[in-house]
Order: C-alpha cells, then structure tokens, then sequence
C-alpha cells in the first residue's frame, strides 16, 4: 500500500504542475505570450476631440543578455515615432527593457511605490509608480471585470501621469494619461480603453 506521505506529495506536486500548466507566461495582471492582442479604442481630448483603433500584438519572444525572455509588443497601425514595447517578466514584475523600468510588480498591494530606471536628465527625478487598487471590480467601455489592479505613474520631467488599469488574465485595459500642469494640477488628455482582446494559453 503507498505511504500516505507519498500520497500528499504526489498530489502536491500535481497540482503545482497544474497551476503551471493554466497559468499564462508574464505575470497574473499581464500574460506574455506571442500571439496575445489588445485592440483598444484611443480617445484624444485635446486640442480636439478625436477618437482612432490601435492594436497591440506580442510578435516576437527570444532570450535576453540575462537569459529572461524579451517579449517585442508592436501597435498596428503603426505611427511615424513607434517602436515596440520591450517587456520582460521576472519573479519582481514585468520590466520594460528599454529604460529598465519596473512597470508592475509582483506581489502587489495597495501603497506600493516604487521609481522607474532608466535614464533621466540630470537634476530630473526617475518617474514613479503607485499601486492605487488591487482585486477590485472595474468597467471599462461596458465590460465589466471582477479583479483589476491600477498603477499610478507620474514622470515628472515630461509632465505626465498615467493611471493604468490591469485585469488577471486579461492584461492592460485601460490608459488615462494626464497633463500635470502648475500647482500639480492636471489635466485629461487622452484615454486608450480595451474593446477586445486574446490570449494565448
């Protein structure tokens, strides 16, 4: 008869080989794999109201100088200033390789606060990242999804913050960039929302 402490581990060790199996590649609020898509609805409030479709698409993954994989995301269309997103996934988060900045962190908890890397100009601080919300229900143009993550960013040497709103599974939802103006008073400038997504297991 099989020992009951080889029983456990045996079942142990099946269902940490399912949890691998179902789990996408990246990270829980971000899945990477090549073939993943986001097409998304990009709203422009100033200076006119303008509204135009973007699609963003993982293309490409290969092993980096530190031997994680670098996924290549790319927008269709395509404008004359874009390049791909460089994003590596890591036990800390998912890392964007260009200015090596930690774009999401794993675990995440409300609060958390972290500085991007990169490179800055002198005297300029690096940007830096806020978890507002985790596991929280969200609507994003009439869907509604039941464990969001949203992450603060606010770089103050363009100018700019942006709130990014994450769904597990799903990855990146919604955009909402904001001008800080004087007195660190903002303005919305722009919202880039999901309308449809896929994801490869």
């Amino acid at each position: 008869m099989m020992p009951v402490w080889f029983r456990v581990v045996s079942l142990t060790v099946v269902a940490v080989l399912v949890i691998a199996a179902e789990r996408p590649s990246g990270h829980p609020y971000y899945p990477l794999s090549v073939g993943n898509s986001w097409e998304c609805r990009v709203h422009a409030l100033t200076p006119r109201r303008e509204e135009s479709r973007v699609v963003w698409r993982v293309t490409k993954a290969e092993k980096g100088k530190e031997g994680r994989t670098v996924y290549q995301v790319w927008p269709t269309p395509m404008q004359a200033d874009d390049e791909a997103i460089m994003l590596s996934a890591s036990g800390v988060g998912v890392e964007e390789v260009s200015t090596r900045s930690l774009v999401l962190k794993w675990p995440l908890a409300v609060g958390d606060h972290w500085l991007g890397g990169g490179h800055t100009r002198q005297g300029q601080s690096p940007p830096a990242f806020k978890v507002l919300s985790v596991g929280q229900a969200c609507s994003i143009a009439s869907k509604r999804f039941q464990d969001c993550a949203v992450i603060e960013e606010t770089d103050l040497g363009t100018r700019l913050r942006t709130t990014t709103t994450y769904v597990r599974g799903v990855g990146p939802v919604e955009y909402r960039y904001f001008r800080i103006g004087q007195r660190g008073k903002q303005e919305e400038v722009q919202t880039v929302s999901l309308n449809h997504f896929r994801i490869v297991q």
